[in-house]
């Protein structure tokens, strides 16, 4: 069912032309994007070449599935989707909803999915999923009137207090070609869409991946972006925590990355992992609801 009437359909149809975004338009959607996000709570300040890697790779955007409306030949408002297995659900990712001002308030987010959802039904996608902040309670109404429902509490951190950080004589290595499966059994690492395996490949080139070993086996390791400071995943076996190996390996990431650390989406129902976050420096800087829709 659609969440606009058809009155409003009629007039977004006389003012605006939807279409499916391609690699052609990367260029406005930079724009637009820029435009549209210059007032949000957390900035999001790209040049072209960062936005199209993060696009390309970190969000891996399918076009397919990606809407855009148009006025007048501009890029006024977008829906970016991602698609991947995510809870072992074929599953679309909103990687960025924005409307450039002057153009909201007339229900383009729903519009935009009014376009793509028969699309994502055909292709098999049963889910789509996306975060959005626990304040923004003007994005969580459109979203909810399109049909998604909240389905999790992430909390996002940033390193305040570096000096926490020691290594205590623990050796971290660098890892050229990681083998991602390994870290399966490192225990419960739940995350968001974004940060899954199946999603990581697709920018694991331009991470970086530091290891602990311990008699010859993988006992910790941690994933992140070092030109971001951004943590995209971090475990350490059962049997080896609590002996300053998790400690290390941030210590580590935090020499070599050019930004200030920070962990995003770490789901409020495993406090042992904030927990362990908080004890070495990091402070919640912002939270997030994960909104789900299913599509019929």
């Amino acid at each position: 069912m659609s969440a606009i009437s058809q009155e409003t359909k009629k007039i977004i149809q006389d003012q605006y032309s939807i279409r499916q975004l391609t690699e052609n338009d990367m260029k406005q959607m930079h724009r637009t994007f820029s435009e549209s996000f210059s007032d949000y709570a957390v900035p999001y300040k790209l040049t072209l070449d960062e936005f199209a890697h993060k696009m390309r790779h970190k969000i891996h955007l399918s076009y397919r599935y990606t809407s855009g409306a148009f006025s007048n030949e501009k890029l006024v408002a977008f829906v970016f989707h991602s698609l991947n297995q995510y809870e072992n659900e074929l599953t679309a990712y909103n990687g960025g909803t924005g409307v450039l001002q002057g153009h909201r308030g007339n229900k383009l987010p729903a519009a935009l999915y009014d376009h793509i959802l028969p699309t994502l039904s055909s292709g098999g996608v049963r889910f789509c999923v996306l975060e959005v902040l626990e304040k923004n309670h003007q994005a969580i109404k459109v979203y909810e009137q399109i049909g998604f429902i909240k389905t999790k509490r992430f909390g996002c951190f940033q390193l305040k207090h570096p000096k926490k950080l020691k290594s205590d004589g623990i050796t971290v290595e660098s890892v050229k070609e990681p083998n991602l499966q390994l870290y399966d059994d490192f225990g419960i690492c739940v995350t968001s869409f974004g940060d899954t395996m199946e999603q990581l490949k697709f920018n694991i080139n331009y991470e970086t991946t530091l290891e602990v070993i311990v008699d010859g086996k993988q006992a910790g390791y941690l994933i992140f972006q070092p030109l971001l400071g951004r943590v995209t995943r971090f475990g350490v076996r059962v049997e080896h925590r609590r002996k300053g190996i998790g400690r290390a390996l941030f210590a580590r990431a935090s020499k070599l990355a050019r930004k200030t650390l920070s962990v995003i989406n770490v789901n409020r129902d495993y406090s042992g992992e904030i927990d362990f976050l908080e004890s070495i420096g990091f402070v919640n800087t912002l939270d997030q609801f994960e909104m789900k829709l299913e599509i019929k």
